[in-house]
Parts: C-alpha cells; sequence; structure tokens
C-alpha cells in the first residue's frame, strides 16, 4: 500500500531509475526482492519498518539493509542505511512516511573484505566511514522527530485558532490549504 510521491536526484542516481519511471509507482512493485535469490529479505525487512512507523507514529531507524534492487533485467547487489520517519496530516494520522536511505554498500564490501583479507583498509578508515555512517542515521532520526514535534506543534495551534494555513508546492504547482478552509 506504500505508493511513491517523490525521490531525490542522489537516490535516482544510486538507483539508476528515472523520476517520471517511478513518481506514482508502488514501492515494492518498483523495488522487489530477487526473486533468484533465497536469502531476499528486503521487501519485509522495510514493510516491518514502515508498520511499525504507523503504529508507533515515531521514526524508525533500521538497521543495515541488504536488498539489492533491480537494474534493468538484472538485481544488483546494494546496502542501505535506512531511516523512516512519519509526516502527520491535520488530524495526526500518519499521512505519509519519508524512507531516507544512504547507499553504504561500499562500506559494507570493505568490511567483508576486511574480514577476508584482513588489510583491504586501514581500520582507522573503515572506523571513520562506520561512525559517519551511525552519526548520520542518528542525525536523520533527530531531525524527524525534531519535525514530527513542530508539526505536530503547527496542528495544535491551526486547530486552536482556526488558523487557515497555505502551502504551496513548488515542484509540483500544487497546492495544500488545512482543514480550516
Amino acid at each position: 500500500p506504500y505508493r511513491i510521491l517523490a525521490a531525490s536526484d542522489a537516490y535516482l542516481a544510486t538507483t539508476a531509475l528515472r523520476r517520471e519511471d517511478v513518481i506514482g509507482t508502488m514501492l515494492f512493485d518498483t523495488f522487489p526482492d530477487d526473486p533468484c535469490d533465497p536469502r531476499a529479505s528486503g521487501v519485509a525487512a522495510l514493510s516491518a519498518s514502515l508498520a511499525r512507523v504507523q503504529q508507533t507514529r515515531a521514526p524508525d531507524a533500521m538497521a543495515i539493509q541488504r536488498y539489492p534492487i533491480r537494474q534493468g533485467d538484472d538485481f544488483v547487489l546494494k546496502y542501505w542505511s535506512v531511516v523512516n520517519f512519519p509526516v502527520f496530516d491535520a488530524d495526526q494520522a500518519v499521512s505519509v512516511i519519508i524512507n531516507r536511505v544512504e547507499d553504504v554498500t561500499d562500506y559494507v564490501l570493505a568490511r567483508r573484505e576486511e574480514g577476508i583479507v584482513g588489510h583491504s583498509l586501514p581500520q582507522h578508515a573503515v572506523a571513520k566511514q562506520e561512525t559517519e555512517i551511525v552519526l548520520r542515521s542518528l542525525e536523520m532520526k533527530r531531525l524527524a522527530e525534531s519535525l514530527s514535534e513542530s508539526e505536530q506543534r503547527l496542528q495544535f495551534v491551526i486547530r486552536a485558532t482556526g488558523a487557515v494555513v497555505w502551502d504551496w508546492h513548488m515542484r509540483d504547482d500544487s497546492l495544500w490549504c488545512s482543514q480550516g478552509v
């Protein structure tokens, strides 16, 4: 039941997709599990995280996910650092979930190779990458929580004062207004 509403340029570059081929599609139609991979669990893990966000109404930072993506007729191995966070509507229901992902494939493969070979990257470089990934994930979670709190305060003010808020989205030239209208 999850439809893709927007995608960043970085995400499109990483997935080798075009915006017009992604926007409006169902998430797991566009990003299915590899049917030839018996270990495929990306859809189940992401579905569980999105369900947690809906249920708890709080951001959900997932462990690094092995989630190969389809490119043409093939699947390309990718690993992702994922944080999902809710956006609330005027009634405080979760109306949108922002799925913030970062491609950490190079880091994961370097760690795996380091374990096998023992000298592919200096330990300090691997530790630095790992720290940066964790810090970015924590920062995204903190920002998501802050955004959620700000949005809840705004919705409270709108309801308490009967104010009307208009928002013009320049990218798609759409207009939104609060329910006070």
